[in-house]
């Protein structure tokens, strides 16, 4: 998982061996794999979706990989980001979020692509 500067400095003393570390996250342990950037900009709250109402502070991003345990009676939503690179376009960010979009849809309604 990626955390956030914040947490890095706070919990982390701003050690970089905490990358490559498995720490735990609501009993299960993941791996660190980076370190948001303290400029990274992220909504949070009512701000994220206004129906859904989201922590005021986000320090943990994970795949869309849940476990065992997340799945037995739990609700959650996902949020997808993306990253692009300097001096690319917006509109190719919307494509990929797009086709992640139509691949997780297509997997977990199989039934959604008959015709």
């Amino acid at each position: 998982m990626v955390i956030s500067d914040s947490l890095w400095r706070r919990r982390y003393s701003a050690d970089p061996a905490v990358i490559g570390r498995s720490i735990q996250v609501n009993g299960e342990g993941h791996i660190v794999i980076g370190i948001a950037p303290p400029t990274m900009l992220m909504p949070t709250g009512a701000l994220l979706h206004p129906m859904v109402i989201f922590a005021p502070r986000i320090d943990v991003w994970k795949p869309i990989a849940p476990t065992k345990g997340e799945l037995q009676g739990e609700s959650w939503d996902h949020g997808l980001l993306v990253r692009l690179k300097p001096g690319e376009k917006p509109e190719h960010g919307r494509q990929q979020l797009q086709a992640t979009l139509n691949a997780f849809i297509a997997h977990k309604n199989p039934e959604s692509q008959r015709n």
